[in-house]
């Protein structure tokens, strides 16, 4: 087996755990909005007890999860295009330091994304992109700004699983069409050794 068709196989694997944890995620986002919404209308966040907040720990570890496939996906990609000959601005390593330096993590994961999204569908994708792309920051904000103020607690708690649903079924769409290009790109792994 080559190390195209390895990364190419890594590449699927990522996908597919990036569907499970959005799955779970969103999941939970659902459970989390529906034990809030179904407490009486006067009564305070408190008279659920623990649920919500033991609900939103399950959430953030399915967050972090996901978060990590969605890194190792991004630079399973990158080596697969960088194998086939792609020409690309930085290693695998910036990938993951993009997602976490301030300001930076606002735009260049984003514009990573992208060049993953040309060199696989030519950049059909892209529209897909942006809207997934401005979701996540839309929703990060806002859910950042909702969390100190005075609002009722289950509008942004709804906003933000109908925001992060979305960004799902966007992600995981561009995903799993980058993913399909990409691994078709790659040599089969019996032909490689043969060729």
């Amino acid at each position: 087996m080559n190390a195209q068709s390895n990364q190419a196989a890594i590449l699927e694997v990522a996908a597919s755990r990036m569907r499970i944890g959005m799955s779970v995620f969103v999941g939970l986002s659902v459970a989390e909005l529906v034990a809030i919404a179904v407490a009486p209308r006067d009564a305070p966040i408190e008279a659920l007890g623990d649920l919500p907040w033991g609900l939103a720990a399950v959430e953030v570890c399915a967050l972090l999860f996901l978060a990590a496939q969605v890194d190792r996906w991004m630079r399973s990609a990158w080596t697969v295009l960088r194998s086939a000959g792609a020409a690309l601005p930085h290693s695998e390593n910036w990938l993951s330091a993009h997602w976490l330096i301030p300001i930076t993590n606002l735009y260049l994961p984003y514009q990573n994304m992208r060049r993953i999204v040309d060199h696989a569908l030519g950049g059909q994708g892209r529209a897909l992109l942006r809207g997934w792309w401005a979701l996540w920051v839309f929703g990060c904000i806002r859910w950042r700004f909702t969390v100190a103020s005075d609002e009722p607690f289950c509008l942004p708690l709804g906003m933000r699983v109908v925001m992060v649903a979305a960004a799902g079924v966007l992600l995981l769409n561009v995903v799993r069409r980058s993913t399909q290009s990409l691994c078709a790109s790659a040599p089969p792994s019996g032909l490689a050794a043969a060729g």
